[in-house]
């Protein structure tokens, strides 16, 4: 048999099983106990009119490094992973609507940039289209609400992050590796209480 033949049947044996192992390489096993969503504001207490500027993180406290990824459009929705939402309730615990954005049904394709590597014992800053209850929390009554924020990944499957052309798109080798870094559970954060008070009346020069 020839020698050349057999070289160029082993170097593609070989480079077909490294490729195989990027695949098969199983996700780091974590536990979601280790990962705490926490949502918080500047202050605690505002007058009407004013906006609080909310903060959305995730604590590494797990011995391994992942990767979360950013809000995207369509998250708020629920049209596509991650699934971001925003639960407001006032003193007597009835729910608050305060409005959502409209969405086109077109969105963004997932990117690189949208995977944040997040080292063991730090956190993930959540940035990118956060629900805009977060960005226009506008309530009409003074007195206590609380907030909570949701964040899910826990679709195992890829492309209900795609975005546009997310049923036909294939995920290259980069983005599987990333991927199956994600944890995929879902996150619940604290119960914020802030405290809106009548807008102070100002004096007539």
């Amino acid at each position: 048999m020839n020698f050349q033949f057999l070289s160029r049947c082993a170097v593609a044996f070989l480079a077909i099983s490294f490729v195989a192992s990027l695949y098969s390489q199983e996700a780091p096993k974590v536990d979601a106990s280790k990962f705490q969503l926490v949502l918080s504001s500047d202050r605690n207490t505002y007058e009407l009119g004013e906006k609080p500027n909310f903060t959305i993180r995730i604590a590494n406290k797990s011995d391994k490094e992942v990767y979360w990824i950013q809000a995207l459009d369509g998250s708020e929705g629920g049209w596509r992973f991650p699934k971001c939402r925003v639960e407001v309730l006032d003193e007597g615990g009835k729910q608050v609507s305060l409005g959502r954005s409209i969405g086109c049904g077109m969105m963004n394709p997932l990117t690189v940039k949208d995977f944040v590597l997040t080292p063991a014992g730090k956190d993930f800053l959540l940035g990118g289209l956060i629900p805009n209850e977060l960005h226009d929390f506008s309530v009409k009554k003074s007195g206590i609400y609380r907030v909570k924020f949701f964040y899910s990944t826990s679709s195992e499957k890829i492309q209900d992050y795609m975005g546009i052309g997310r049923m036909t798109a294939a995920a290259s080798p980069q983005f599987q590796q990333m991927f199956e870094r994600v944890p995929k559970f879902d996150l619940e954060s604290n119960t914020l209480t802030i405290t809106f008070t009548k807008a102070k009346t100002k004096k007539q020069p």
